[in-house]
């Protein structure tokens, strides 16, 4: 799919990310299995692998983002693989670990760098950002100056 803008202004709504530059530590973000720690700003997220169960890092419970159904989504973060297997990025509600909604990036596609993607709102209600890895993968990384925000303007979407 490609974003069409039709030429109006394309300014950038709210942030909607609690914490995103990890100013406050961890607060506002959880995992399961992961271990997460802060350190000069960024987030390091570690799993050995072979654990049982999915491995999830990200927004936690009381720190979801209102998404709005059609509206059209700019994320954005800074992501580099220190080993391992990069994970899968997704919006899933309920809580970081719920039912998925968007898959932003599939596992072990994204690259060291500044990370930006769109999405378009499934469903408006409150929702939560995801990073996710399989069950025996192991996986260190690390992120910071995680935003969503709004792209306001007219957009639409070839399909």
């Amino acid at each position: 799919q490609t974003t069409v803008y039709d030429g109006s202004p394309k300014e950038l709504g709210s942030e909607l990310i609690a914490n995103g530059d990890f100013s406050s530590g961890t607060d506002s973000w959880d995992s399961t299995i992961y271990s997460i720690s802060e350190s000069g700003g960024e987030m390091t997220v570690v799993a050995a692998g072979a654990s049982v169960g999915h491995h999830y890092a990200g927004t936690k419970a009381g720190s979801g983002f209102s998404i709005t159904s059609g509206l059209l989504y700019k994320v954005s973060f800074d992501f580099t693989l220190n080993s391992g297997t990069a994970p899968r990025v997704r919006i899933m509600v309920n809580s970081l670990s719920g039912t998925q909604r968007v898959e932003i990036y599939a596992e072990d596609v994204i690259t060291t760098g500044n990370i930006v993607a769109y999405f378009t709102g499934t469903n408006t209600e409150t929702e939560y950002l995801s990073f996710f890895n399989n069950t025996a993968t192991a996986s260190n990384f690390t992120i910071d100056n995680v935003s969503i925000k709004e792209v306001n303007g007219n957009t639409g979407q070839l399909i």
